[in-house]
C-alpha cells in the first residue's frame, strides 16, 4: 500500500514531486484534472495535491467532494504559493488533511512526510490473520474429519486484542500488483530542484495575480 494520488495542473511541478515519491520508496499516480484524480483514488494511501487546480477549481472544493465517497479518504496534503487563500478555510476541521504546504518547499521533505505518514497508516491496518483472530477464527486450522477449516473461538485462541489508542482502521483498496514505475528521470536531483524552484516562482506570481 505504497500509491500517492499527485494532483497538479503544473506538469513541471507533478514530475519532480512524481521523482521526490520514487526516492523515499513510494509509488506516484499522478494526474492534471481533478477527474483524472478521482478515477485514481482507489487503492491510494495518500493524496498530495495542488491548491489551485485551473478550470475555477481549487483544492478545498475537490477535497470536500471527494469525502463523501465510501471509505472517505486517505491523509492528504495541500499545496499553494497563498497559504493565507480565504478559500482554505473551508477545510479546516478537515481530519485527512494533514497540513497546509506553503511554496517554496523542499521536495524531498514533503515526499519523506508522506512516506512517514504512509508506513504508520500500513502498521495500522491488521493483517488478514489478526482480522481472521478478532473474528474468532484461527485460519488453516485443521477441522474435524482432517479437513483444513476455521477453529471458532471456543475451540481456539482468544480474539485478538488490538491498538487500544482509539485509532480508525483504514478501508483503503490495496493494489495486489505493484505496476513499476520506469524510472527514465536521469537528470540529477539538484538539476530538477532548481528547476521546480523557478516553476514555483512563476507559479506563485500567477497564484497571487489571480487572487488580486
Amino acid at each position: 500500500m505504497n500509491r500517492v494520488l499527485v494532483l497538479d495542473n503544473d506538469r513541471t511541478l507533478r514530475t519532480l514531486m512524481t521523482h521526490a515519491l520514487s526516492r523515499v520508496g513510494l509509488e506516484a499516480v499522478p494526474a492534471a484534472t481533478a477527474e483524472e484524480g478521482e478515477a485514481a483514488l482507489d487503492g491510494v494511501a495518500a493524496v498530495l495535491m495542488d491548491f489551485h487546480l485551473g478550470a475555477g477549481r481549487d483544492g478545498a472544493e475537490v477535497l470536500l467532494a471527494w469525502a463523501s465517497r465510501p471509505g472517505g479518504l486517505p491523509p492528504c496534503w495541500v499545496v499553494t504559493g497563498m497559504p493565507d487563500h480565504p478559500g482554505l478555510e473551508a477545510l479546516e476541521g478537515f481530519a485527512p488533511l494533514q497540513r497546509v504546504v506553503g511554496k517554496p518547499f523542499s521536495v524531498i521533505e514533503l515526499a519523506e512526510e508522506v512516506a512517514d505518514a504512509v508506513r504508520k497508516l500500513a502498521q495500522s491496518i491488521p493483517s488478514a490473520a489478526e482480522e481472521a483472530l478478532a473474528a474468532g477464527e484461527a485460519p488453516g486450522a485443521a477441522a474435524p474429519g482432517g479437513v483444513s477449516g476455521p477453529v471458532r473461538s471456543g475451540d481456539g485462541p482468544k480474539r485478538a486484542s488490538f491498538r487500544a489508542d482509539g485509532a480508525k482502521r483504514a478501508s483503503f483498496g490495496v493494489d495486489p500488483v505493484a505496476l513499476g514505475w520506469v524510472r527514465a528521470l536521469l537528470e540529477p536531483l539538484e538539476v530538477l530542484e532548481a528547476r521546480r524552484r523557478r516553476a514555483v516562482a512563476g507559479a506563485v506570481e500567477r497564484e497571487r495575480e489571480a487572487g488580486a
